[in-house]
């Protein structure tokens, strides 16, 4: 006797990339043994990066796709992902509300892993009042589970044990708050039900950084697994070779000029470091980083990395505090001055830190009065996981022996803006790492 697959329905927006979204869910569905249906409720525009537009489908169109399929077939299970408007959210509660037999699971994604916005607060305001009370699971993660939780506290000060009971007492009967946003050597998957914990598992955090996945003129990054598909949307970035930070002194045209030809040399990594805020001169640095598959990590300004769509953020010790910045920069990088101290780095990394730099590693023309950092830092760091930057006076010459010391990252502003070929240099420091 032949047994057909359990059916289910899955809500959700396309992603072109196959990385999240309807595709990673029928994708999913599909090598779980179900036969997926789909609603489609919001087209985007974006690549492995992060997001850059999106446009939501009208609600009688997603109410609609939803009625002709439970109309002809018996679904086992509702997923909810990107809802797409608030007007759409309404329609779907409708629609659900009239198989409160069907189990509902939500994946409540409010931003994408790079941490572009995907629900306004008025949609936040609807999915809590009606979508998770009709919820059999919801499975936020730690920073989802905040804001769907928060009602007139400051998001960073609720506890995520005091986050599940809030959405339970909303009516759903389960929630599973996902820890890989959350700081520590262990990622821990909490389950929640009837106001107490009904399971906890633990695994050990992997090293370095595995948010995205970027072409590299190298070759692509080694591949690393990701935890749990629902946050697969975010694939990996190779956090190793060439760090290009950007010159003060130059005007913006040349400023752009130069950084054209260290992209094209191979740079993995740029930093975009400006006294005086320019958004205008931002925005053009990230976008000529994109087209090369190059992130743009924004030095000492946190809302200037979130308003120009970077890549992430650098901070020093007197920028602010990191759990904040992690918390604010989402699926983002985040990476943080540690000068001559260990104690600093593991710190930084406690607090979310994606990847430490110590310096200055020899005398530096840019900040002469910098502490120096030992070489022996990069191996005394090596057990904590992340990707270990060196800046400060370095040059072609005594490149080899940061990396021989551990060094994944090496930072450079002179000895790369100020060569006379500058791709050639960018390539022959690329070199070093092969």
């Amino acid at each position: 006797m032949s047994h057909s697959p359990p059916i289910v329905l899955t809500f959700a927006a396309s992603d072109p990339t196959g990385g999240a979204g309807l595709q990673a869910d029928l994708l999913t569905l599909a090598s779980m043994g179900c036969h997926p249906l789909s609603v489609v409720t919001a087209l985007t525009m974006q690549d492995t990066r992060g997001v850059e537009g999106i446009l939501a489908v009208e609600a009688d169109w997603v109410a609609g796709q939803a009625k002709h399929l439970l109309e002809d077939m018996r679904v086992a299970a509702f997923k909810l992902g990107v809802l797409g408007s608030l007007e759409s959210i309404r329609s779907i509660a409708d629609v659900i509300s009239d198989y409160a037999e069907v189990p509902v699971i939500l994946d409540p994604v409010l931003a994408s892993g790079r941490g572009d916005a995907l629900a306004s607060d008025e949609m936040i305001g609807a999915l809590r009042e009606l979508i998770v009370p009709q919820c059999t699971v919801v499975t936020p993660n730690s920073l989802e589970a905040r804001r769907l939780a928060a009602s007139g506290v400051h998001e960073d000060e609720i506890e995520l044990a005091e986050c599940a009971r809030r959405l339970l007492q909303l009516g759903c009967e389960y929630v599973l708050v996902t820890g890989t946003h959350e700081a520590g050597v262990e990622v821990v998957n909490t389950l929640y039900a009837g106001g107490a914990v009904v399971r906890e598992d633990r695994w050990q955090r992997l090293p370095g950084s595995y948010r995205r996945r970027l072409p590299s003129r190298h070759g692509p990054a080694p591949s690393r697994p990701l935890f749990l598909g629902a946050r697969g949307r975010r694939q990996e970035v190779k956090l190793r070779g060439l760090y290009a930070i950007t010159p003060e002194a130059a005007e913006s045209v040349a400023l752009l000029a130069m950084l054209q030809d260290a992209l094209e040399g191979g740079a993995a990594l740029v930093q975009y470091r400006r006294k005086k805020r320019d958004v205008l001169e931002a925005k053009e640095v990230v976008r000529l980083a994109r087209r090369h598959g190059v992130p743009v990590i924004v030095n000492d300004d946190i809302e200037l990395a979130l308003e120009v769509s970077a890549d992430g953020a650098h901070l020093g010790r007197e920028d602010g505090d990191l759990r904040a910045a992690r918390a604010r920069l989402a699926g983002r990088i985040l990476g943080a001055s540690c000068y001559d101290r260990l104690e600093l780095a593991q710190a930084a990394v406690a607090a979310g830190a994606d990847y430490v730099a110590f310096g200055s590693v020899f005398a530096s023309p840019t900040k002469p009065g910098a502490a120096r950092a030992a070489h022996s830092l990069f191996t005394k760091a090596r057990n904590l996981g992340v990707p270990l930057a060196a800046i400060g006076g370095i040059t072609l010459e005594n490149a080899p022996r940061l990396i021989s010391a551990g060094a994944d990252l090496l930072a450079v502003i002179s000895d790369l803006f100020e060569a006379p070929d500058i791709s050639l240099r960018a390539r022959q420091y690329g070199k070093l790492f092969t």
